[in-house]
């Protein structure tokens, strides 16, 4: 079986707006107020220093890598077939390992929860967007 034809562009393209999104789902003027009354040691689990800056922008190139990988080698056509695989995809990758983050370094699960949603959110759009441009 021949490697499925891999593009650069939209992989490019998911990464800058999963990555985007994150920004935006913790920025003060969005989202951050509203999460730091919720759960209001948010903020010291939200690292804003230039190494976790770079993890997050090589994290977001991988796993955009990864997806338009598992999108290609299954001949994904449809939209919503994209979406799902993009859930999978961070289902079987952080999913797990986030629960485990959560309940080892004890940031509680409203924490985890609104990581969560950011991920499920941007991993949907990743999988939306790498199968509506192959």
């Amino acid at each position: 079986m021949a490697a499925p034809e891999i593009h650069w562009a939209p992989i490019i393209a998911a990464a800058a707006g999963y990555w985007i999104l994150g920004e935006l789902w913790y920025s003060k003027p969005v989202l951050r107020r509203i999460w730091s009354r919720w759960v209001p040691d948010l903020a010291c689990h939200v690292r804003r220093d230039v190494r976790a800056q770079l993890v997050s922008v090589v994290y977001a190139g991988v796993m955009s890598w990864l997806t338009a990988v598992v999108i290609a080698a299954a001949g994904v056509e449809k939209l919503p077939v994209g979406v799902l695989i993009g859930v999978a995809v961070l289902a079987g990758t952080k999913l797990f390992s986030s629960l485990t983050y959560a309940r080892t370094e004890a940031v509680g699960h409203a924490v985890w929860w609104i990581h969560l949603a950011c991920q499920l959110t941007g991993f949907a759009g990743m999988g939306c967007l790498l199968t509506a441009w192959r």
